[in-house]
């Protein structure tokens, strides 16, 4: 996703953590449905971290700002989950 000139602040910073998000899970499958998993889960869980980053920065409203702190503890430990996970698998 390409920022607009009339994009706002958090809207190119979303835009930023999008592109970031689909460039990262752009790998290539093994075949192996537990590894494709686990490998592209963890680019997707990043750029939920990299979203509540935007929302803790940008949003006014009381339930987005609670909710985003909750989701980057909830995406970091699946995250080292999945890393361990692939670790533990030799991948």
């Amino acid at each position: 996703m390409k920022s607009d000139a009339e994009d706002d602040a958090s809207t190119r910073e979303f835009k930023v953590a999008d592109s970031a998000m689909m460039r990262d899970m752009d790998i290539p499958s093994t075949g192996d449905p537990e590894v494709d998993f686990h490998a592209h889960m963890i680019p997707h869980h990043n750029g939920a971290v990299a979203m509540a980053g935007v929302a803790l920065k940008h949003a006014k409203d009381p339930a987005t700002k609670a909710m985003a702190p909750k989701i980057v503890a909830a995406q970091a430990t699946e995250i080292s989950d999945m890393e361990a996970w692939l670790t533990r698998h030799g991948k």
